[in-house]
């Protein structure tokens, strides 16, 4: 039965591809060479002009979504009257002007840092420091004469004097 089977196939497959080539192949072997004929094209003629297709759209009475009725509103034509509007004179009055506020700042005092000794559980350090030529002896977060040490760093020192920070070189 397979093998029955497998012979018709064969045949079928054989039938099929030789059909193939056979289209393929009998393109090459023609006596007579298709002629294209250019002529019967040159009778269409463009319009000279195009013509547009013009229509009005006109709004629809109901409303399909909303199920409501919308009245067109007719507008009247109304008569334009030519007036001349002269202009009206400023009023000048005397604006007071306000003079800015000047903020005084006070100068950031002369900080001068000459080290720090570590204790010997290495928690707290020992900062000299002077400050407009007066000398401390203080620690971190200390306040001196308004100056308050914020960090202290192997060769300089974080202070702040209102609102304003500065960083110190360590003196030599």
């Amino acid at each position: 039965m397979k093998k029955k089977l497998n012979g018709i196939l064969l045949i079928g497959v054989l039938g099929l591809w030789g059909t193939v080539i056979y289209r393929y192949v009998s393109h090459f072997f023609q006596d007579k060479p298709v002629q294209i004929d250019f002529q019967t094209n040159s009778y269409a003629k463009l319009p000279n002009k195009i013509e547009k297709d013009t229509f009005s759209l006109k709004n629809f009475a109901i409303d399909p979504f909303l199920k409501s009725v919308n009245i067109p509103k007719i507008e009247n034509p109304k008569l334009e009257l030519n007036v001349i509007k002269l202009p009206k004179p400023k009023k000048t009055e005397m604006q007071t002007v306000k003079t800015p506020k000047v903020i005084e700042e006070t100068p950031f005092p002369d900080v001068k840092f000459y080290g720090y000794i570590k204790s010997q559980d290495k928690t707290d350090e020992l900062i000299l420091i002077k400050i407009n030529n007066r000398l401390f002896k203080t620690r971190l977060n200390a306040d001196c004469n308004g100056v308050l040490i914020k960090r202290i760093y192997r060769d300089s020192l974080e202070v702040k004097h209102e609102k304003r920070k500065l960083i110190v070189v360590k003196q030599r």
